[in-house]
């Protein structure tokens, strides 16, 4: 290739290219490299392949909806400071385990925790249904569960709920309801109900310890009442 002189001061882009990286090739004037410009893919001005979001974070990558980011470029096509308000994510643990979410905040550490798998969104996963089956064929229909139905609430959802064995009805703390919980125990009938309302007392019991609440426990004398047998 012949050489030719240009003046330092000549506004004539140029074309130039970094060792870091086979597409790294941008242009610019001589005076703005003499003053320190930089390669733009290295900047994470320009995208590379060495600086897309598919490279530099393969955990966001994976969990990227190939369907719901339709309007989207994909990651191996975006870079880290790509400005998109909310992108959706799938989780391979269930095909409801699907979620939006801030890029800005997906790209944070921790922040793409499956909120099925944390137990903060309803999924075919983690609902009473699926996670305490013992549980659901005795929920009560209607009654003091209205239209709540197994699969309609999360195991250890705050709250309560009613159940119903040989004429028997009983209300349990739906949170002690997790998989190997204490709601084990409302499948041996009344003295099983009792347990496990005698149980979530002392749960609760133990929380207001460590918050420093000094409310009496009335509450859970009224809840052990409620039985109906």
């Amino acid at each position: 290739m012949k050489s030719i002189a240009v003046p330092s001061d000549s506004k004539l882009p140029i074309w130039w290219k970094c060792n870091k990286g086979p597409d790294h090739e941008w242009q610019s004037t001589i005076s703005k490299r003499l003053d320190g410009e930089g390669c733009r893919c290295c900047l994470g001005i320009k995208l590379s392949v060495t600086n897309s979001i598919a490279v530099l974070r393969p955990d966001v990558a994976e969990l990227w909806s190939k369907t719901r980011n339709i309007d989207k470029a994909k990651p191996d096509k975006m870079m880290l400071t790509a400005k998109y308000a909310k992108v959706w994510f799938e989780c391979p643990k269930g095909e409801d385990h699907v979620w939006e979410l801030n890029l800005e905040d997906a790209l944070k550490d921790g922040g793409l925790e499956c909120p099925c798998c944390a137990g903060k969104k309803l999924s075919i996963t983690n609902c009473l249904l699926t996670v305490r089956p013992d549980i659901a064929e005795m929920w009560l229909v209607g009654g003091g569960n209205a239209e709540r139905k197994p699969d309609g609430i999360m195991a250890e959802a705050d709250g309560t709920g009613w159940l119903s064995w040989e004429g028997r009805e009983w209300e349990i703390y739906t949170y002690v309801l997790g998989e190997g919980g204490d709601g084990n125990a409302a499948a041996a009938g009344k003295g099983g109900a009792e347990s496990v309302i005698s149980k979530a007392a002392g749960k609760k019991k133990s929380k207001r310890k460590r918050g420093g609440d000094d409310s009496d426990d009335s509450d859970d004398e009224d809840a052990a009442k409620r039985f109906k047998f």
